[in-house]
């Protein structure tokens, strides 16, 4: 009896390319999931029906961007120290360590929670000293204190969720994000239109909604055989000792992130100087939504490229780190040629969804087709970023998203916008083009770095943690 021929075995870069859509379809809508309360939450203070409406909406998307920069984008880039060292302790088989890491997160995180807290508690002092309308400021304050309830509860998820996702497991936050839309839903209508908290209540919507993301993966924890066999138990002093390392990784990663959120906060004051600013104030909201939506999206291939590249150079599996490379820049490439074609098809059709005023719509209509033209570097940059997380290299991706960010992309904006007359269009060319410029920089990066050497280094820091560890248990 002839015996079947062996299978052969599948291309590196196709194995990896199954592990990643596995991973990177949940990270994906759980960051959309994510990003939904804010959005619900001034839709609600929208819908009041007051004479003085619009300034309480002001007034919540102030706060909403006031929070987003200083408490949000800090905690997430400081966090994004998880995906690297987690990751590849997991990639290097010393899954005790993603217990270590996330007490010295929690150190970290708790720590600039703090001062973090009381900055928002400050936050009508801060807006009105960057000159914003002092009604506005005043309102906006009671809002932003409201909202940082919940920012401790965020934070510990945000670990939580690292700690499980360098795993390679994504769903649990999946469904606890699910969770949280409808909290923020269900509490934040019910306390904006059917008590007297008006505008307060979709800010207590929210922090609710972020209460309840750590909360729920509790059962999970409790009921999944094997969950928390990452946890080695309270070790106080191994914690400490990690914290200069979780600054030293989490600091670029949060930088990273500042400098891209910044820039869009400075593109928004830029836009406000234009010639018929209210309406290229109102087309600038809306193109960020929708910029926002597509690069959550791509942020989910940035987490999921970090953990398998993670996950390879902490096994010291150099062929398999440059095959997950690949298949994440491919796929990113093939999406992004997807949400260009889609972009381009309901150009006409997206603002509708905003906005009833034709002046609005039609220029927004004109700047998705910028979208639309340099959704492959968008889709090219962001992945990068997470490339660089997992080789370790975030130092140089936070110097290339200054350079192409604050150095580049917006003085083009503002030649192009102003200089040359393109108004909001030349603005989001100026981002574009910083886009394709961070997206070159990080390819041609890690085109001439040293991988061999990474994975060399990254080793002996295991042995060495390895035996810490020995210690402290």
């Amino acid at each position: 009896m002839d015996q079947a021929p062996p299978k052969t075995p599948r291309p590196l870069w196709r194995d990896e390319a199954t592990h990643l859509l596995r991973l990177a379809l949940p990270i994906m809508a759980t960051f959309i999931l994510g990003y939904l309360p804010g959005v619900v939450s001034l839709i609600f203070v929208g819908q009041i029906h007051r004479p003085d409406a619009k300034e309480y909406l002001a007034a919540a998307s102030l706060s909403d961007m006031f929070f987003n920069v200083t408490g949000f984008s800090i905690g997430l880039g400081l966090a994004s120290a998880m995906d690297t060292l987690a990751s590849q302790a997991f990639g290097a088989g010393n899954i005790k360590r993603i217990g270590i890491l996330l007490q010295t997160g929690s150190l970290v995180l708790f720590g600039v929670c703090v001062p973090i807290a009381v900055l928002n508690l400050s936050s009508t002092h801060v807006l009105l000293a960057l000159d914003q309308p002092t009604h506005v400021a005043a309102l906006a304050g009671p809002y932003s204190a409201c909202l940082v309830m919940g920012l401790p509860f965020l934070y510990a998820y945000e670990l939580l969720k690292r700690a499980l996702q360098a795993q390679n497991i994504a769903w649990p936050m999946l469904y606890s994000t699910l969770l949280a839309n409808a909290v923020n839903a269900g509490v934040g209508y019910l306390l904006v239109y059917h008590t007297s908290m008006g505008y307060l209540g979709a800010a207590i919507g929210r922090a609710t909604a972020m209460m309840s993301l750590p909360l729920s993966l509790l059962p999970y924890f409790y009921l999944t055989p094997g969950a928390c066999d990452f946890w080695p138990g309270l070790h106080a002093r191994a914690a400490l000792r990690g914290v200069g390392e979780f600054l030293a990784v989490g600091t670029p990663g949060m930088l990273m992130m500042m400098f891209e959120w910044c820039s869009f906060e400075i593109l928004a004051l830029f836009a406000g100087v234009l010639p018929n600013a209210v309406i290229a104030i109102g087309a600038n909201a809306v193109t960020v939504n929708v910029f926002s939506i597509v690069d959550w999206i791509y942020y989910g291939l940035n987490v999921s490229a970090t953990v398998r590249v993670g996950n390879a150079i902490g096994g010291g599996d150099v062929p398999r780190a440059r095959a997950a490379t690949t298949a994440v820049l491919s796929t990113a490439a093939g999406l992004a040629l997807c949400f260009a074609s889609l972009l381009l098809a309901t150009r006409w059709a997206i603002p509708d969804l905003f906005t009833n005023d034709r002046d609005v719509s039609t220029l927004v209509a004109s700047v998705v087709v910028v979208l639309v033209l340099f959704q492959v570097p968008q889709g090219i940059n962001q992945t990068m970023q997470g490339v660089l997380r997992g080789y370790g290299l975030q130092n140089y991706g936070a110097i290339i998203n200054f350079v192409a960010y604050i150095g580049i992309g917006l003085p083009v904006a503002y030649l192009l916008a102003f200089i040359y007359a393109y108004g909001l269009q030349g603005l989001w060319m100026g981002m574009g083009i910083g886009f394709a410029f961070a997206g070159a920089s990080s390819l041609l990066l890690l085109r001439f770095a040293n991988i061999e050497s990474v994975i060399e280094k990254k080793q002996v820091q295991t042995l060495e943690e390895r035996s810490r560890y020995v210690i402290v248990s």
